[in-house]
């Protein structure tokens, strides 16, 4: 009697198991069928998000027009070309000129002078040695 019942317990067990596994094997199946049909779900999910979109478009009051752009700004747009000219102009033939005019007296003063103090030593001994 006791082994039947033993016996019996042991069916149960193992009924109770195999529906586990047959709870477990269905779960499986669903989340592969979720898994196949995710790329589906998620293109209805922005179908939708664009209808929606597409109806606020539709609903909703057209945005106002953007202000002018200021006169100010276009007429510097306008200049820009003749400020680059003079900038050009300014650099170029008045800086640039005058900077290398400046260096070009320097370097004659100081090889006047040089040339100056060569003679004057030179003379120097001349009258020295002589």
């Amino acid at each position: 009697m006791l082994l039947l019942l033993l016996l019996l317990l042991l069916l149960l067990l193992l009924l109770l198991l195999l529906l586990l596994l047959l709870l477990l094997l269905l779960l499986l199946l669903l989340l592969l069928l979720l898994l196949l049909l995710l790329p589906l779900l998620l293109l209805l999910l922005l179908l939708l998000l664009l209808l929606l979109l597409l109806l606020l478009l539709v609903l909703l009051p057209p945005p106002p027009p953007p202000p002018p752009p200021p006169r100010l700004l276009l007429l510097l747009l306008l200049l820009l070309p003749l400020l680059l000219l003079l900038y050009h102009y300014y650099y170029y033939y008045y800086y640039y000129y005058h900077y290398y005019y400046y260096y070009y007296y320097y370097y004659y003063y100081y090889f006047y002078y040089y040339f100056y103090y060569y003679y004057y030593y030179y003379f120097y001994y001349y009258y020295y040695y002589y």
